[in-house]
């Protein structure tokens, strides 16, 4: 199952950094490749989590409110996907470079607390090992976008003054 889970993502980002690469992309583009992924992504869950009836009811709500709360942080990936193939230069100066990794870190502390907040809730809610399926499946896809993000980011080389 997550082995189907990472073909499609694999897939995915490759599609999405080509076709960010080959053209330019509104706003309305980027909108869409996310609402894309957000309904894969659910798919995937759906087949994935294999959840009993009962255990449903109280799984979907739970997920819907954490994709909600995710949701500004997901689709600024796919922004940043997007925006960084298009990106040709490797040059950037420190101070910018600085703001980068500040907001970098704040987001991922953010992340993580959204993170933590809805293991709990699963775990108390249903039961442990449904929060770590859960996570699982969440990592996976998680893993996958960084990759493609990671790919299509030039390194910096140089510092411009």
């Amino acid at each position: 199952m997550i082995k189907k889970l990472f073909l499609f993502l694999a897939f995915a980002a490759v599609s999405w950094s080509v076709k960010a690469q080959t053209t330019e992309v509104s706003a309305d583009q980027i909108q869409m490749i996310h609402t894309e992924i957000q309904v894969e992504k659910k798919a995937l869950f759906v087949e994935n989590m294999q959840l009993k009836e009962s255990e449903s009811k109280l799984f979907w709500p739970i997920y819907n409110a954490y994709e909600q709360e995710m949701a500004p942080y997901s689709y600024e990936v796919i922004e940043n996907l997007v925006h960084l193939a298009n990106f040709e230069e490797k040059k950037i100066s420190a101070e910018r470079l600085d703001e980068i990794g500040k907001e970098y870190f704040k987001k991922e502390k953010a992340i993580l607390k959204i993170k933590q907040k809805y293991f709990k809730q699963l775990q108390k809610e249903l039961n442990v090992f449904i929060a770590v399926r859960f996570f699982q499946i969440e990592n996976v896809i998680d893993t996958q976008l960084r990759i493609a993000q990671g790919v299509n980011t030039p390194l910096v080389m140089e510092e411009v003054n």
